[in-house]
């Protein structure tokens, strides 16, 4: 590109940025934007591969459990085993080529550094297709949100980002994620920043929130809008019908309990088992196979079971949803789902606990339309419910589940029986102290958001690639730095790299009225020296000190002794690496 080009270019780059004045806030939320479309494609893709490899294992089109009850009991057994079996030689696979530690979404949130490892997440990402497409009894959501969250953590390396805003940008990922799997982003952002990252502040709930919408839209335009369990209607309770709720509430309390005890203790047998890993998946396979001979619902993560129960259809066969049933499912469900976990299968368990509520509260209604003949709520409304109470346990993330289950049926009335019955299953379970499903083990040493605040510096947290010109710089190189980068300051460096000053662009703006005026200037002749600097050694706290002082959003780090320039920390960073840190002391005063 001519320096002609680079003049009218740099011009309007600018006149645009002094119209938009977008500050670090403001990149933060348009960074959240693109994680949450690329999230919301990456999503799409992964359903529809998941499809035709579906299709392929089966050879029934459509998926879901239509796929799997028109196939001859021989095939029910077989497909999901070969399917485990595929998947587990694909992790072992993975595992021997690629020496990379796996590391998932909330692992890279909460105790890491935002990094997530391209290659095992992908070979992982695969080995929970192709148990998923053979009907293993496991969600989804899983990978949909690890391959939303791993394009977030390649935007943040891309750019360079410090640990703090990579995490940031990861858990708007995984917003992005769950937004897209669950048509539900209020819920998608606050799953996010309640149970991951730990905190409802704004300067990580918006981002969040930005993430969610821009998925949704994403999956809005290219699939269908409509919410997963819509609920054709629904009787505001009377009080004896709220007594029954809080009853669901207690039931779902204990269920949920229940349910991560058998997912924890087969998971144990598992470890038990002396076979490799592929092994272990053939047998969580074929254990599934063998419960699906009977109940062939409890393929897939149980979308379908929800829809009958939520709809009033049938499952297997046309008749009423008895007790019996329902408990046979509900049990059936529990151990494949536990199974398949165990098992070391890839995916997730959010789909398959929305299912144990629902038939919770299915049950729950069957028990009570006998007690009470003039029970107005139907079956519909109680498994509605109990989803919403078994979440809200099981994660320990009561106010998310309540919004969950509100954007997934666009069901107002039910919100004053969710709220109750969600409450009361949380504090059922919270009773018992066991861990809940998405509990974190102790923090790594290697975090450093668990290290005393007194002694994290700048050093810890700054970006360590800083822009750098040198003093002869012309206007071509000044301004493709500018244009290319698209920050709005370079930093000039002698040859030892010792910071002699800082290019802005606005120090240009006087120089772009003429392409001759432009040509003529080099940056040591425009560079402001000897710029106000942070030290590497610098304690946090007394870096925010100097920014306020400064009022700069961005400032130099150099090292003592040598003024060699060694990075570049900005305010949002440092703010954000104090919120998190100080959150994290919190418990322990």
């Amino acid at each position: 590109m001519n320096e002609g080009n680079l003049f009218f270019l740099l011009r309007a780059w600018l006149w645009l940025r002094r119209q938009a004045r977008p500050t670090d806030v403001q990149w933060n939320l348009v960074m959240a934007v693109l994680v949450g479309v690329v999230g919301a494609g990456l999503g799409l893709l992964f359903k529809a591969a998941t499809l035709v490899l579906q299709e392929m294992l089966t050879g029934v089109a459509g998926g879901g459990l239509a796929a799997f009850a028109e196939l001859p009991p021989w095939q029910r057994v077989l497909v999901p085993t070969v399917g485990g079996l595929m998947a587990g030689l694909t992790l072992m696979l993975g595992q021997k080529l690629v020496k990379q530690k796996p590391t998932e979404y909330m692992e890279a949130i909460r105790l890491g550094d935002g990094r997530l490892p391209v290659k095992s997440s992908l070979y992982r990402s695969f080995a929970a297709m192709l148990s998923i497409a053979s009907g293993t009894a496991i969600g989804k959501e899983g990978p949909l949100v690890q391959l939303s969250s791993l394009a977030a953590s390649i935007l943040g390396q891309m750019r360079k980002f410090p640990p703090a805003r990579r995490r940031l940008l990861v858990a708007c990922g995984a917003a992005a994620g769950v937004a897209a799997a669950y048509n539900a982003p209020i819920a998608a952002a606050l799953f996010v920043s309640e149970i991951t990252v730990g905190s409802l502040a704004m300067e990580s709930l918006g981002p969040l929130i930005f993430a969610a919408v821009a998925s949704i839209l994403t999956v809005h335009v290219f699939s269908d809008a409509s919410p997963l369990y819509r609920l054709e209607h629904f009787a505001l309770p009377h009080w004896t019908e709220m007594i029954c709720f809080c009853a669901v509430g207690i039931a779902c309390g204990l269920m949920a309990a229940l349910f991560l005890a058998m997912l924890e203790q087969i998971k144990k047998w598992f470890q038990k088992v002396t076979v490799p890993l592929a092994g272990k998946l053939a047998l969580g396979g074929l254990l599934v196979g063998l419960i699906a001979l009977a109940h062939p619902e409890v393929t897939g993560n149980g979308y379908d079971v929800l829809k009958s129960l939520l709809h009033g259809e049938t499952v297997l066969q046309p008749g009423e949803w008895l007790w019996q049933a329902v408990l046979l499912i509900l049990l059936a469900r529990m151990v494949a789902t536990s199974a398949a976990f165990g098992s070391g299968a890839v995916g997730g368990v959010f789909t398959p606990t929305l299912v144990v509520g629902a038939c919770t509260g299915s049950l729950c209604w069957q028990a009570f339309a006998v007690a009470f003949p003039d029970l107005r709520i139907d079956q519909a409304g109680f498994s509605t419910v109990g989803m919403g109470a078994v979440l809200a346990a099981a994660t320990q993330a009561p106010f998310m589940s309540i919004l969950m289950i509100f954007e997934m049926t666009l069901s107002y009335e039910i919100m004053i029986p969710l709220m109750l019955a969600s409450v009361i299953g949380y504090y059922t379970f919270r009773g018992l102290r066991i861990h809940s499903l998405y509990h974190h083990g102790p923090p790594d040493a290697y975090d450093i958001f668990n290290r005393p605040l007194e002694t994290l510096t700048v050093a810890d947290i700054m970006q360590t690639e800083p822009r750098t010109i040198g003093p002869e710089a012309g206007f071509g190189e000044v301004a493709r730095h500018f244009l290319v980068e698209g920050f709005d300051r370079q930093y000039m460096i002698g040859p030892d790299r010792k910071l002699l000053g800082v290019v802005r662009l606005e120090d240009l703006a006087e120089h772009l009225h003429s392409r001759s005026l432009a040509a003529a200037f080099i940056a040591g002749d425009i560079a402001h020296e000897n710029p106000p600097a942070l030290d590497t050694r610098t304690p946090l706290p007394e870096a925010l000190v100097l920014f306020t002082h400064e009022h700069e959003h961005e400032l130099p780090v150099v090292r003592a002794g040598t003024g060699e320039l060694a990075g570049t920390l900005t305010r949002n960073d440092l703010l954000l690496t104090l919120a998190e840190a100080g959150k994290r002391m919190a418990p322990r005063q």
